[in-house]
């Protein structure tokens, strides 16, 4: 391991960091990565610089910036390199032209999309999407993909650049796919099955097969060809209709406008020895000044303790201190002691002093170097706190909206409305509002 580490480290003072250009391509050179784009403004080449390794799958499209506009994708045509001002100028055959700011910043490369013009009706931006030849480990949640030697990955720099494709097309996220590594075996049964998505209850049949891989996210996804770095922004100016479920009927979201716009969408691109990962991740997160949660003094990503299994109690927290030391625990799930979600209000059936009493247990607990804990669930509203009943605050985001066709009155228990598509699948926790003042208004 100490040589490994010297290795690397007289490697790093004998490389120049340096970006250059050619008259048929622009060459990015970091501690361990280079990128060539040509001048189209395609990605045609990442290199393992240690092992001279190529990781750009042959013949497929990698775009540094790609546009989209009515479910269709638009890729430069032309690019243009000023050094000194450290910018990227794309050119698009819809006319626009993006220009991209540049840095080099040793370990990783930093792109920020500063301007699109003309807009032409673009409605978001993607980065790449970067085909690789790795298919060992997907980082589907932190966009990074790595085999034993070599890791490559994109970090988002800002809140408006997001997982995935803005057309949502994605065959891996949520849920589990039949993906077998090299030499796990697959029931005949399975083999003509391979990549397809599969139902499996832990619950029931017991530990995931070796054979499934289970994915959260679309950051980054499996190819045949290896593996497919994906991160995109929006302008979310423009309103829009989610088709959720798979775009099952009912299942639609209305998505109102807010003023956040793709201009200043930035990432971190980087490759680097697989050791070294969570290295540069760490040296992106502060040096771009992003959030950066510490554990007791441990980075949240170092941490073993958020991978840690948890005893769940929803009685007295003392009495489960007792069983969580024999069983060996160190955390303690304190169980839903909030009267709704939204306001966060306490339950103080088991804390009759609130929150004081919340902290002295803690405090006990923590003694015995056991911490206790509770899922707040901060993303979701209760239909009984007071932001929904008895009369909803007109902060709530609308899933969609309906006009009534007949007039209603309060012992009516049936509402006409023009159009039901929004109200079809109204699940546990959807409520209807009525407008305030014409209640001529149905929302959901």
């Amino acid at each position: 391991m100490v040589k490994l580490v010297c290795k690397y480290f007289i490697i790093f003072m004998l490389i120049i960091i340096v970006s250059s250009c050619t008259k048929d391509k622009l060459i990015f050179d970091t501690t361990y990565f280079k990128v060539e784009i040509n001048k189209k403004g395609y990605v045609t080449s990442f290199i393992d610089k240690i092992g001279s390794n190529e990781y750009l799958p042959k013949k497929e499209c990698a775009p540094l910036l790609a546009l989209y506009k009515d479910s269709i994708y638009i890729n430069p045509s032309n690019i243009d390199y000023n050094n000194s001002e450290k910018k990227i100028t794309l050119k698009y055959l819809n006319g626009s032209v993006a220009v991209i700011g540049f840095e080099n910043k040793g370990d990783y490369l930093r792109f920020e999309l500063l301007s699109l013009n003309p807009r032409n009706e673009v409605e978001a931006v993607v980065w790449g999407p970067f085909p690789t030849t790795i298919n060992e480990k997907i980082g589907e949640t932190i966009c990074v993909v790595r085999d034993e030697k070599f890791a490559i990955g994109l970090q988002a720099l800002n809140i408006n650049t997001i997982e995935g494709l803005p057309d949502g097309d994605d065959n891996a996220g949520g849920g589990g796919v039949i993906e077998p590594l090299p030499g796990q075996q697959l029931p005949d049964s399975l083999k003509n099955k391979i990549g397809q998505k599969v139902e499996i209850n832990v619950n029931v049949t017991g530990d995931m097969p070796d054979y499934v891989r289970m994915y959260r996210g679309s950051a980054a996804i499996n190819k045949t060809y290896g593996s497919e770095l994906r991160l995109f922004s929006r302008d979310r100016r423009i309103p829009r209709e989610i088709h959720n479920w798979q775009g099952q009927i009912g299942h639609i979201q209305y998505v109102e406008p807010v003023d956040v716009d793709f201009v200043g969408s930035a990432i971190a691109m980087f490759g680097c020895p697989a050791p070294l990962t969570l290295d540069i991740i760490e040296k992106i997160e502060l040096g771009e000044g992003l959030p950066h949660p510490m554990f007791n003094g441990v980075w949240i990503k170092r941490s073993t303790i958020p991978g840690e299994a948890y005893l769940l109690n929803e009685g007295d927290p003392l009495q489960s201190l007792k069983y969580a030391k024999a069983c060996g625990f160190k955390l303690i799930h304190m169980g839903d002691f909030f009267q709704s979600w939204g306001h966060f209000e306490l339950i103080t059936l088991r804390f009759p002093k609130g929150a004081g009493d919340i902290l002295k247990t803690s405090e006990t607990v923590r003694k015995e170097g056991i911490s206790l804990g509770v899922h707040t669930l901060t993303m979701f509203t209760s239909k009984n706190d007071p932001y929904v009943t008895p009369v909803p605050s007109d902060s709530l985001c609308k899933t969609g909206s309906s006009v009534l066709t007949q007039d209603i009155g309060k012992e009516d228990d049936v509402i006409y409305i023009k159009d039901p598509a929004y109200f079809k699948t109204l699940g546990s926790t959807h409520t209807a509002k009525i407008g305030k003042d014409s209640g001529k208004k149905c929302s959901i």
